[in-house]
């Protein structure tokens, strides 16, 4: 049975709990090694050398799951991150510079490829391009044109 488990978290705590689950994943995936090298020890006798296996047949069963959840979610966390860094921005979404208020400043998003944004003044005017690292310096942010108040910072 799969559950479906969700949680919210800031972007530094993603960070931190991407950090521990590299940290957790790495160490579980050293003890795996070990485990599944079934190193025989020359000096051990039978009996001792198969304790040592089916020892290591249990570190197997216990790990091989969470290294497999700590890769998991370090990867989902990792691409959520990824997904968020970008604005996501749709045709027709009006747009401010982070250090205007609307109206001042306002562009009509005409397009958004993820490296490119072409946008329009809102009261018409010559069409911008803003190359991504002018779209970050910029820090746009969309205008709900429904709620005209001034945005709180």
């Amino acid at each position: 049975m799969t559950l479906p488990i969700t949680i919210q978290l800031t972007e530094a705590e993603a960070h931190a709990l991407n950090d521990l689950l590299g940290w957790a994943g790495d160490t579980i995936g050293d003890i795996l090694d070990d485990a599944q090298s079934n190193k025989k020890l020359p000096h051990l006798t039978k009996d001792r050398q198969a304790e040592l296996d089916e020892n290591d047949k249990e570190v197997v069963s216990i790990y091989d799951p969470l290294f497999n959840i700590s890769r998991t979610v370090s990867e989902m966390i990792e691409g959520t991150i990824a997904q968020n860094a970008l604005p996501n921005f749709q045709p027709n979404d009006i747009i401010v510079p982070d250090k205007f208020d609307y109206p001042e400043g306002a562009l009509h998003v005409d397009s958004w490829d993820g490296e490119t944004l072409i946008a329009y003044p809102e009261g018409g005017g010559p069409c911008h391009r803003f190359p991504l690292d002018k779209v970050e310096e910029y820090n746009f942010y969309i205008v709900d044109i429904e709620l005209t108040t001034k945005r709180t910072t």
